[in-house]
């Protein structure tokens, strides 16, 4: 039978399994082979206690090796029958098949270290405290879900850690990790770089954080974090002075004593004290080149001519309040698009915001026009609607 009349038959015939219709398109192969639908590969590979007949109609499982069970045609009773019966535990390791043939990958069984892990990962992500695993609800809701796993909770063996093993995880996680970093960055090819910036965490405490950029020892390209170093303020505040010592410190810790003959390029952002930091490295032979970041500069660069040119800032003003009217009425949202809100110390974002008003200037223009006059928003985008008919925009749009 040709191949589009084996489909036509499959669509017109619902008694008629997806199964048979693919054995009949291998009645026409001259070698006499049957094709092999995916789904039954794909059970025959992964369920070895499950036997598929030869055409395809009937299965049966090893929990009850004389009764055979009907296929439809799919691997959905397959998946059914796996997951009931009492061979279950022994195949959930297995990968599992779709009712249209498709392979879903196997979720991996649940192990007290996988639980370490993300216990830990949850932890350091949120800024928890470590007592909070001694939470008498937490510890219920890890109860409850483990009594919802359809498993006897004697296989699962599963518990959270205390915090004082937390805490001591922690620490022997960092030993690993910032051991494989010194090993991976000692044994680099190439000349390495570094950049480090200023910042501050949640609670305000400032920090410097250190970057290293080079290729290791199977040619390929690293930037691991090397140093993310507090710096308690100071009454002389953050000298590039201070921020020198503090990276000079963590490169002897990290590179070696022989940093100097490695350590060849510094990029840094345009803030005085850590561009001035970057100079101050190569006063004893350490960094040769000191680069400001190119990203940076063009931001500034950007923000200069969306500042200082009119027909420019003047557009850009109204794209930034479009943007938080978006956030701010669901009903301009809802009939003119979402306009992502610019991020105000980064420029790029905000020609971004620009761009996704240009887009949708027509829908603007007529939500405008359908307003009441005596609407609230009717006034309040008036102005910012001029530009948009004016063509105030079209000067955003050759950026």
């Amino acid at each position: 039978m040709p191949f589009k009349e084996a489909i036509a038959s499959v669509g017109t015939s619902k008694k008629r399994s997806a199964a048979a219709a693919v054995e009949s398109v291998g009645e026409g192969d001259r070698a006499g082979k049957k094709s092999v639908p995916a789904w039954v590969s794909t059970a025959r590979s992964n369920y070895p206690h499950i036997t598929i007949n030869d055409d395809f109609s009937e299965f049966k499982c090893s929990c009850d090796a004389t009764k055979w069970l009907k296929t439809s045609g799919s691997g959905s009773n397959i998946i059914k029958h796996v997951s009931a019966c009492k061979n279950r535990d022994s195949q959930s390791s297995q990968a599992r098949i779709s009712a249209t043939g498709g392979i879903i990958e196997p979720k991996p069984k649940a192990t007290q270290e996988g639980v370490n892990k993300r216990l830990l990962a949850a932890t350091l992500s949120a800024a928890m405290p470590f007592a909070w695993v001694e939470n008498a609800e937490v510890r219920d809701l890890f109860d409850y879900i483990l009594r919802s796993v359809p498993v006897p909770p004697s296989q699962l063996q599963l518990s959270l850690l205390h915090r004082t093993a937390l805490s001591s995880r922690l620490r022997a996680e960092y030993e690993a990790t910032f051991s494989a970093v010194v090993n991976s960055v000692r044994s680099a090819l190439s000349p390495i770089s570094i950049t480090f910036d200023g910042g501050a965490d949640r609670q305000q405490r400032p920090y410097i954080a250190i970057t290293a950029h080079y290729f290791d020892a199977d040619c390929r390209l690293r930037a691991p974090l090397i140093g993310f170093i507090n710096v308690p303020k100071a009454r002389e505040g953050h000298t590039a002075v201070r921020i020198r010592d503090v990276v000079v410190a963590v490169l002897a810790d990290v590179v070696g004593p022989s940093y100097k003959t490695k350590i060849k390029f510094a990029v840094t952002d345009n803030g005085a004290n850590i561009a001035k930091a970057s100079m101050l490295l190569g006063e004893n032979g350490g960094v040769t080149v000191a680069r400001r970041c190119l990203q940076h500069s063009l931001q500034l660069f950007i923000k200069h001519v969306c500042e200082e040119v009119r027909s420019i800032s003047t557009p850009m003003a109204s794209a930034n309040y479009l943007a938080k009217l978006c956030g701010l009425s669901s009903q301009f949202r809802e009939r003119v698009g979402a306009i992502p809100a610019a991020v105000a110390t980064r420029w790029g974002s905000k020609l971004k915001t620009a761009g996704k008003v240009v887009m949708l200037r027509d829908e603007i223009i007529k939500y405008h026009a359908e307003l009441e006059p005596r609407h609230r928003q009717a006034p309040l985008l008036d102005p910012h609607l001029r530009h948009l008919r004016a063509g105030g925009f079209d000067s955003l749009r050759d950026i």
